[in-house]
């Protein structure tokens, strides 16, 4: 979704219809449902969606907001840490530090999800940032 509102609102054929989607992910996040900071499919962190939604999020509860970011890190998908997609890569090593250095430097609380099979290699990379963080 971030992505798209990006492009759209460089457009000003479609930037009036789509300026009310910050507003509609903020009451989804006042729902529960959580906000997707990182693009895996793009590894990219759509700048521009997720301010929106925050200072739509920060109207909304009467400019009194708080954020708390808990991440999840692990094998849970095809763009997380050891994915099969990215493990024949000659530097899948180097994307799964930089993708636990990224989500361990954005969050207040980190789950780090090491059921798997060979959750040595996992414990590695926690291992290297949780001493680097």
């Amino acid at each position: 979704m971030g992505l798209i509102y990006e492009f759209s609102t460089s457009s000003s054929t479609t930037a009036d219809e789509i300026s009310q989607l910050p507003g509609l992910a903020a009451d989804m996040l006042l729902d529960g449902y959580p906000l997707e900071l990182l693009d895996g499919d793009a590894s990219n962190v759509p700048e521009r969606w997720v301010t929106d939604v925050l200072m739509e999020l920060h109207k909304k509860v009467g400019q009194r907001s708080r954020l708390l970011v808990l991440t999840v890190l692990g094998v849970q998908s095809t763009e997380g840490l050891k994915a099969p997609d990215l493990a024949q890569l000659e530097d899948s090593y180097e994307h799964d530090n930089q993708l636990a250095t990224f989500v361990i430097g954005l969050s207040d609380a980190t789950i780090i999800n090491i059921a798997m099979e060979n959750s040595a290699e996992m414990k590695d990379v926690c291992k290297l940032q949780c001493t680097h963080s």
